[in-house]
């Protein structure tokens, strides 16, 4: 036997003590994903109203998330001096 002696922790008490610590630390509150968003190919506005054209406008996201889509095959405008042509949009 060793002149120095191992001292023995009680077990129980350091793990009250633990337990304790851990459950005073307060939760924190989950927060909630939006989403917002909103998709426009071409908007054009010269001298509104003379000419206010959109094309291909999906429209706004709801909050909860998802998708929205907008195609058109085919876009011609003509409102001089402005012409405009396009084959597919999709927002």
């Amino acid at each position: 036997m060793g002149l120095f002696r191992r001292a023995k922790a009680p077990t129980g008490l350091l793990l009250a003590a633990m337990a304790l610590a851990i459950s005073a630390v307060p939760a924190q509150a989950a927060t909630a994903t939006t989403f917002s968003g909103e998709a426009t190919v071409v908007h054009v506005a010269v001298l509104a109203p003379v000419l206010d054209v959109t094309l291909g406008h999906a429209g706004p996201l709801p909050p909860a998330g998802g998708s929205d889509v907008d195609e058109i095959l085919n876009a011609n405008v003509s409102n001089l001096p402005l012409t405009l042509s396009a084959s597919v949009i999709r927002a």
